[in-house]
């Protein structure tokens, strides 16, 4: 018996890593989008010089193509029938192809109703709210060889149109109660999957929720900065409910945390199903959610948490071509890039669990907060003016070509100048020329009485102020010697 026991550990050791070896996460799939597939009562010819398009509208989020469906037939022998995704400018198809695919036109069905035919694109993300348009022709075909695009002549999609060229794409004509039969297909550009969570990562009873995220959202991939359009968030069973939320730190496929502390989670119940999220803050409010099942909370064992993430690493891997673990001896740790990606996406990872990093790499720690204008340029002057006081500034600006506020922030500079120059005109008393005399003046005029009017940039304030003790100590320091 006892040569038994002594093995069980190592049987669960074996068990688990195999659970978190397998655990190989399924990234965005291929779905349908824009689409409009009934009522077609009409057949348009595509030629060599016959060309036909559709224009549709990326809604409701921003979204990748990765092919189309379009229903066609065939008269005679085609040949290559090519599909491709351009631009549009009006609502009409401009610039050269985005992303293109064919299909063998002398295999597309004869029959007069057409059949659906997929063809495939190389990835392409498009953006929300842009008008793309389906362009299909059959450059080799003829008027005996061609093929025929069905479409609705009543067509009642709201986001675009049909539209047709006789010169191959150079002029199209637009036909505004028409629209071809179509699919677009591709993959969100948002995703959130893998969740799981531990307790007593840095106290007892505290709580870290972990999963591993999909961004690639345009337009604001890959240029932007993640934290300013993105939220990881730990929402109620039902979603409505916001409980906790930290900023997207990284774009791509990674891993990203919410860390709770023991006074936090005394509001929450351990075993629920409450939501992880990722959440675009912007104006179509994007998001994909993992909802946390039982088997998911996985206790204070952090040697758990390390197989979570050494399994994560390795999805990572699969997704990017590149390890993001080494062994080290007869353990697999993070390499120097993968630590760098786990100690961003879990924040104190690499003091909390050291053992499972090559290299302890060191993370700049940042807590988001509510942006304010407070030290910015001041925008209410007008309540400081007064009604009338702001309309006379106003309409005296409005002749110069300054606004109200321009032109009172001008007032007051040549007042300034106007007391430096009655200053340095002093040949003789107690403020003859005196620089330190103009400084201290300057501090009343232009510095309270500018922040007070909120007319003048308080980073100008700053340097005037800085220049001012400047000239003091300058002053005072030539003065003793």
């Amino acid at each position: 018996m006892k040569s038994i026991r002594w093995l069980l550990p190592i049987f669960l050791a074996i068990i688990l890593s195999l659970i978190f070896t397998s655990a190989v996460v399924a990234l965005p799939e291929i779905e349908t989008w824009e689409s409009y597939t009934s009522g077609d009562d009409s057949s348009q010819n595509v030629t060599g010089a016959e060309w036909i398009a559709q224009t549709f509208t990326i809604d409701p989020e921003s979204h990748s193509i990765t092919g189309i469906q379009v229903r066609l037939y065939r008269v005679g022998s085609p040949g290559t029938i090519t599909a491709s995704i351009r631009e549009t400018t009006g609502g009409t198809p401009v610039g050269s192809d985005l992303t293109s695919g064919t299909v063998d036109g002398d295999t597309i069905t004869t029959a007069l109703a057409g059949g659906w035919y997929s063809i495939d694109f190389t990835e392409y993300r498009l953006d929300y709210g842009e008008i793309y348009a389906i362009v299909v022709r059959a450059e080799a075909g003829d008027d005996t060889n061609y093929v025929v695009a069905r479409y609705d002549s009543t067509g009642a999609y709201a986001d675009g149109l049909m539209l047709t060229s006789t010169d191959g794409g150079m002029a199209w004509t637009p036909s505004a109660s028409s629209d071809m039969m179509f699919e677009v297909k591709g993959k969100a550009l948002l995703d959130i999957n893998d969740g799981k969570v531990f307790s007593g990562y840095r106290e007892a009873n505290d709580l870290l929720f972990v999963a591993t995220y999909f961004n690639t959202y345009t337009p604001y991939y890959p240029t932007g900065e993640p934290a300013n359009y993105f939220w990881i968030q730990l929402r109620s069973a039902d979603g409505g409910t916001v409980l906790a939320q930290t900023v997207c730190r990284a774009w791509g496929y990674k891993p990203c945390s919410v860390y709770l502390s023991a006074e936090e989670v005394a509001k929450l119940t351990v075993g629920t199903q409450y939501r992880f999220y990722i959440y675009g803050n912007i104006a179509e409010t994007p998001s994909y959610y993992y909802t946390f099942e039982w088997a998911d909370w996985l206790g204070s064992d952090l040697t758990m948490l390390d197989l979570w993430v050494l399994s994560a690493a390795r999805n990572l891997a699969g997704y990017y071509g590149t390890d993001f673990t080494t062994s080290v001896g007869d353990n697999e740790v993070l390499n120097e890039e993968g630590g760098v990606i786990f100690a961003l996406g879990i924040p104190q990872l690499q003091y909390v669990r050291p053992d499972i990093f090559q290299t302890v790499v060191h993370i700049p720690e940042y807590e988001s907060i509510e942006w304010t204008n407070a030290f910015e340029e001041y925008t209410d002057w007008e309540e400081r003016m007064g009604a009338d006081a702001v309309a006379a500034f106003t309409a005296t600006g409005g002749i110069v070509g300054l606004s109200g506020r321009d032109l009172l922030a001008f007032v007051l500079f040549v007042a300034y100048l106007g007391i430096c120059l009655a200053v340095m005109s002093r040949r003789e008393g107690a403020m003859s020329g005196d620089p330190t005399v103009m400084a201290i003046l300057a501090v009343p005029l232009v510095l309270l009485l500018g922040i007070w009017l909120r007319v003048i940039p308080i980073a100008l304030m700053a340097t005037i102020a800085a220049v001012a003790t400047l000239i003091t100590v300058f002053r005072f320091w030539f003065s003793r010697t």
